[in-house]
This record gives structure tokens, C-alpha cells and sequence, in this order.
């Protein structure tokens, strides 16, 4: 009984720290799907879930069309307020409270000068109509500037990608039930 009080007692301990942590998050849209200039934008971050948002973004990564960002993996990221960008962006995860822009300059100080940025501004920031854009610029590519207004949730994808620790607690436990059985048939024996 001791044993079973202990592993509940650790199990309770390590998943209590394990939600104070930032997870990692993937993520895929296709800008004016449907089209024949559609591009597919997809990459990850580091954030904090609650309920349908994800804030404390880092970590940020964007690829459009397989094409990375330079910068990736830090890139900035910035909420829109109707008239200007300021720091920290959210994503929602059903895609209809985005509010982000990553890109490889930092807009909230003013640096326009972006070689890529994929942004999502919801409706209601936006008066209304909501904008979702992807684009890669280089001195020698201006590959994709599409808006999008009619996002719907079935283009948009945020999933949580398990860490190392998440499996490491499914083996222990499925460990203990095992043990637990092997220990009950050999008392039965």
C-alpha cells in the first residue's frame, strides 16, 4: 500500500511541474486554399496553452512552401493592434483568435525590412474581416504574398508535440501496472 501511495505522490509531482513547463507546438496552414496560388506555411514554437490560446511564444520556426525562414528558430513575434505592431502574439488554437506575426525583424520597433513573415490577425482586430498571410522575399525571390479573409479552423492546425518526459511516464506506469500484475499472480500461485 506504501508503494502505491509513493507512486501517485511522484506521478502527481511530475505532472504538476511538467504543466508549469512551455510545450512545443507545431503548426500548418494553406493560404488561399483551393487556389492556384495557394502555399502551404507550416513550423513550430514554444508557448504556454490555456484554453484556446497559446501565449509566451519562443522558439519560432516558419517554412512557406518548404522554404525556411532565415532567422528560424528565433524568429520575432508580434500581436497587431489595428495600427501598429506590439510585442507578444498569441495563437489561438482553433485558428479564429489568431493574433500573431512571425518574422526574422522586429516589428514592434518598427523593422519592415522582413525577408519572410507569416501573420494571422483575427477579426475583430481587423474591423471585421480577419487576415492571414504568408510570404518569402529574398534579394532574388519574391515568392508569395497572399491574403486570405475567409480563414476557416479546417485550414488551420496547432498540435502539441509530446516530450521525452510524456513517454518516459506512460513506460513507468505501464512498468508499475505490470509489475502489480506479475506481484498479484504470484500471491495467487
Amino acid at each position: 500500500m506504501n508503494i502505491k501511495k509513493l507512486t501517485l505522490a511522484i506521478a502527481f509531482c511530475l505532472g504538476t511541474a511538467a504543466s508549469a513547463q512551455a510545450e512545443t507546438f507545431n503548426y500548418s496552414y494553406t493560404v488561399n486554399s483551393g487556389l492556384s496560388n495557394a502555399a502551404q506555411v507550416h513550423g513550430s514554437f514554444d508557448g504556454t496553452a490555456s484554453g484556446d490560446f497559446i501565449t509566451n511564444l519562443s522558439h519560432i520556426s516558419a517554412f512557406v512552401d518548404g522554404i525556411a525562414f532565415i532567422g528560424n528558430g528565433s524568429l520575432y513575434n508580434a500581436a497587431y493592434t489595428g495600427s501598429s505592431w506590439i510585442s507578444g502574439g498569441v495563437v489561438s488554437i482553433s485558428g479564429t483568435q489568431n493574433n500573431f506575426g512571425f518574422t526574422n525583424t522586429n516589428l514592434t520597433v518598427g523593422d519592415y525590412n522582413f525577408t519572410g513573415i507569416v501573420h494571422s490577425v483575427n477579426a475583430t482586430v481587423m474591423g471585421g474581416q480577419g487576415i492571414q498571410e504568408a510570404s518569402i522575399r529574398t534579394n532574388s525571390l519574391y515568392m508569395m504574398d497572399s491574403v486570405d479573409r475567409s480563414m476557416t479552423p479546417t485550414n488551420w492546425s496547432v498540435t502539441a508535440v509530446p516530450e521525452p518526459e510524456t513517454y518516459a511516464m506512460l513506460l513507468a506506469g505501464l512498468g508499475l501496472i505490470g509489475a502489480a500484475v506479475k506481484r498479484r499472480k504470484e500471491k495467487q500461485a
